[in-house]
């Protein structure tokens, strides 16, 4: 639970500390995560002593490499441009001054730069791989995603408002990022979060004839990061929006026609409002 708590509060800083672009905001994330990953131990040693204990069918692997290959593909790629730099920055008289290097492997131009980014992979890695192992049960899934979804809705009301109740508002709205490109793929990676979690909130409750569940909470959340990318400036971000918009009611639509049901205009006309 430290864990998950830790890389958790890890994406939340990242996201109102400006984007996590800064040098003192990347180093808190790094160090949360760092502390993420190290809570973990202690978890997967007591997992690997409850090996011969019947599963729950709702648990995870503690640890799968798919998460995690692909950002430490790339990193060891990166590794080796940095080992292998072509170049030597010197901050004095800021030269590149050519070194020795093999022209046959992947090189870079200056290894500082490698490094950093070779730092900043791992960083992502470790977080991909620790939310993943640090939340293996439905329940702390959805503990952890719905913070997230909570803090991204927070971060779209902060930009409506910079945009509909500031007196002057600015030319773009990025809430905390620096960038309006930047909160808009920050509000379009929870947009799908929020609306897969709600629509299965929405079927659970519909195989039990329940009428109220926390779904009709997810599309407010999913509505809220949609209607704050359309203002926020970033023409790419609101082509992507409306892009995961269609793909979802198109997705919905086919879904209600194989079950048989009937289509379910007032919500579809809410988010698309």
């Amino acid at each position: 639970m430290i864990a998950s708590l830790l890389l958790m509060v890890a994406l939340v800083f990242a996201a109102w500390s400006y984007g996590g672009v800064e040098p003192w905001a990347l180093q808190w994330v790094q160090m949360l995560a760092l502390l993420g990953v190290a809570a973990l131990l202690p978890e997967a040693r007591l997992r690997r002593q409850a090996e011969d204990a019947p599963a729950s069918q709702d648990a995870q692997p503690f640890f799968d490499w798919r998460w995690a290959a692909p950002p430490l593909a790339l990193a060891a790629f990166v590794g080796v441009q940095a080992l292998n730099a072509s170049h030597l920055y010197t901050p004095g008289d800021e030269g590149l001054w050519p070194r020795p290097h093999l022209a046959w492997l992947p090189r870079s131009v200056s290894r500082g730069v490698s490094v950093e980014s070779l730092l900043l992979l791992l960083t992502y890695a470790a977080i991909m791989a620790g939310c993943r192992a640090a939340c293996p049960l439905r329940g702390r899934r959805l503990f952890f995603l719905g913070a997230l979804l909570l803090s991204g809705s927070c971060m779209a009301v902060l930009v409506l408002m910079q945009r509909y109740v500031n007196p002057d508002p600015p030319r773009v709205m990025t809430g905390m990022f620096v960038n309006e490109n930047n909160y808009a793929a920050y509000a379009n990676l929870l947009m799908p979060v929020a609306l897969w979690l709600g629509r299965g909130f929405q079927r659970r409750a519909a195989v039990r004839l329940d009428r109220s569940h926390p779904g009709h909470l997810l599309y407010l959340a999913a509505g809220l990061l949609a209607a704050s990318v359309l203002v926020s400036g970033s023409r790419s971000g609101i082509l992507v929006t409306l892009g995961l918009f269609a793909l979802w009611v198109t997705d919905e639509l086919a879904h209600r026609r194989r079950e048989g049901m009937p289509l379910d205009v007032p919500r579809l006309l809410a988010l698309a409002a």
